[in-house]
C-alpha cells in the first residue's frame, strides 16, 4: 500500500472493499513497524492506527499481510478463517463483512467451531485467539473448569500501553501482552510465561 498523504490524527482509512488483514507493517528503510487496525460499529469502514509522525521518506509504503480463506505462511504461522470454518450448535453462526469473517453469537458451550487443515511445517504452535469478549471473564471461566484451569494464558490486547504490560498489571492473575507487537515480541512473550515443560526441545 502506497500513501502519499499522511494522516494528521494517526488514522488511515483503507478503501473499500478491503481485504481480510492479518497483518501490517510500516516500512520505513531498514526499519518495519507493526500497525494495528480498527473497525467502526458495523464493521463497514477500517483503518490502520499509524504513527502520527509521517516516514522520513514520503510515499510511504505499508506492506499488508491478508488471508480470507485459512493459510499457512512462509514463517509457518496459519491463519484460520471464519469463512472456512465447521460450526456445528444451535447459536454460533458465520457473520461475514468484507475484511471481517467471524463467528458469531457463540454463547452455548455445546456448540463448536473447527477446521480441516494440513500444516506444510511441523512443530509446536502458540495458538492466539480473536474474540469479542471480556478478557476477564474468559480467564474466571477457564479458572472454573478443572480440565482447562491450568491452561496458560497470555492476553494480547489494544486497550493497554506497552508500559502498563511491565508494570505487573494482570487480568484474573493472568499477564498480557500490548498491541501493536512483532512477531518475536509475541513468542517471546508467550514463552516467558509457558510452563518450562510446555517449551518446545527441537531433536
Amino acid at each position: 500500500l502506497e500513501v502519499r498523504t499522511w494522516p494528521a490524527d494517526g488514522r488511515l482509512p483503507l478503501p473499500t472493499p478491503f481485504p481480510n488483514l492479518t497483518a501490517a507493517r510500516l516500512l520505513d528503510g531498514l526499519k518495519s513497524e507493526p500497525l494495528d487496525w480498527i473497525f467502526n460499529d458495523d464493521a463497514t469502514h477500517l483503518h490502520l492506527e499509524v504513527p502520527a509522525q509521517a516516514p522520513a521518506t514520503m510515499p510511504a509504503i505499508i506492506a499488508l499481510e491478508t488471508a480470507e480463506k485459512t493459510s499457512q505462511f512462509s514463517d509457518g504461522r496459519i491463519a484460520f478463517s471464519a469463512l472456512d470454518a465447521k460450526v456445528q450448535g444451535n447459536k454460533a453462526k458465520l457473520e461475514s463483512h468484507p475484511g471481517n469473517h467471524r463467528i458469531g453469537f457463540w454463547t452455548e458451550p455445546t456448540d463448536s467451531v473447527s477446521w480441516d487443515f494440513k500444516p506444510t511445517r511441523w512443530g509446536m504452535y502458540h495458538l492466539e485467539l480473536a474474540f469479542s469478549a471480556d478478557g476477564g471473564e474468559v480467564a474466571a471461566r477457564l479458572q472454573s473448569d478443572p480440565a482447562l484451569a491450568r491452561t496458560p494464558i497470555v492476553f494480547l490486547t489494544a486497550l493497554v500501553t506497552g508500559a502498563e504490560t511491565k508494570s505487573g498489571l494482570q487480568i484474573e492473575g493472568r499477564p498480557f501482552l500490548a498491541k501493536p507487537i512483532s512477531f518475536p515480541e509475541l513468542i517471546e512473550g508467550i514463552e516467558e510465561n509457558l510452563p518450562r515443560h510446555a517449551r518446545f526441545v527441537p531433536r
